[in-house]
């Protein structure tokens, strides 16, 4: 297990802590936005480091 799976273990604990079963959204909506929002960042970035590794 890594220290990005217990953060986000111990982030929806908290919640669950916090709110009970009926969390709702209240935790997906933040863990898929900040997914989406990593895959924005990273992707061009992956993108440029390869294409430049590819030239003659």
């Amino acid at each position: 297990m890594t220290r990005v799976d217990m953060g986000v273990g111990a982030a929806l604990t908290a919640v669950a802590v916090v709110l009970g079963m009926d969390r709702g959204d209240t935790f997906e909506i933040p863990a898929t936005t900040l997914v989406w929002f990593t895959l924005l960042v990273s992707g061009p970035l992956i993108a440029v480091r390869f294409h430049r590794d590819l030239r003659f």
